[in-house]
Parts: structure tokens; C-alpha cells; sequence
């Protein structure tokens, strides 16, 4: 039983797969695969969107807050090598992103780039435009950041 289902746990119908160790090629585990009934069940279970559809905007931003300060603060513990520790940081902007996308427009409308945040997909798409928008200034600012402190490192050595 390896599928979490709509709050509970099941055994899918799709077979097995044999979960490998990155590290070592070993076999770590079998695990059940998702069969089509799996696959319907816990896309319909997605739409309905369970408690957290009850869940105010506030509670889900401080939620997806913490998930975002856990995986920044976990990530060099949880890198068993280094694709892992890749996967991480790449995680932690779209959880950042999803963060923002909840709280920022509450702060200032001009945040909710895309729609009111009453259609369907509102907070999705603004999560992609403000997700495409962090990577952007991260981007830059790294850019920026390594080539100003080239510029710091060699004028002190010209100096010394």
C-alpha cells in the first residue's frame, strides 16, 4: 500500500516499480504503481480540493511559508549527493513562489497579476508569472553578486 489517496492509503492496480538508490544503483524498495481508477480517483480527489479548500488564504500562506523555510533549512541535511541537493533549491522557489502567491496580493492588489483570484486557474497562472519572476531576480542578483565579488577580490590584491 504505497498510494496516499484522498486521506488514505491504497494499493494500486498498475503493477510495481523498483525504487533505485541514486548513489548506488541498489534496489531500495518495490512500490505499488497507479493504475487508470488510482489515477481518476486522486485527480477528483485534487479538484475537490479537500480541508484545504476551507482553509483561509492567511493559514495557507503561513503554511506554505513554513513548508518554504523547512526545505531552506533542511536542504544541505536532506542532499545525499548532489543532484539532491540541486532538486532542493529548485523546490524551494516555486514553494517560495506559491508562498507569495498566496500573501502577496493581500498586501497590494497590483501582486495579483493575472485575473481577481476568483477564476479557476488565477492563483495558479499569477504562481507561475511570480515563481518566473523570483527565478529571474535570484538569477541576477547571483550574476551580480559573483561578478561584484570579483571586482572586490581583485582590487584587494591590486592594493595589497
Amino acid at each position: 500500500m504505497d498510494l496516499y489517496i484522498d486521506g488514505s492509503w491504497t494499493t494500486g492496480s498498475g503493477g510495481t516499480a523498483e525504487v533505485i538508490n541514486p548513489y548506488d544503483a541498489s534496489a531500495v524498495r518495490e512500490v505499488d504503481q497507479a493504475g487508470p481508477a488510482e489515477v481518476d480517483r486522486a485527480v477528483a480527489a485534487a479538484f475537490d480540493g479537500g480541508p484545504w479548500r476551507a482553509t483561509s488564504a492567511n493559514e495557507r500562506g503561513a503554511l506554505l511559508r513554513r513548508v518554504a523555510d523547512l526545505l531552506v533549512r533542511d536542504k544541505e541535511e536532506t542532499a545525499l549527493a548532489g543532484w539532491m541537493m540541486l532538486t532542493a533549491s529548485i523546490v524551494t522557489i516555486p514553494a517560495t513562489a506559491l508562498a507569495y502567491q498566496v500573501t502577496l496580493p493581500q498586501l497590494w492588489s497590483g501582486f495579483q497579476v493575472v485575473g481577481d483570484g476568483s477564476g479557476r486557474y488565477d492563483f495558479a497562472t499569477n504562481a507561475v508569472i511570480l515563481g518566473t519572476a523570483l527565478i529571474t531576480f535570484t538569477t541576477v542578483v547571483n550574476a551580480i553578486g559573483v561578478k561584484l565579488m570579483a571586482r572586490i577580490n581583485s582590487t584587494g590584491v591590486a592594493r595589497c
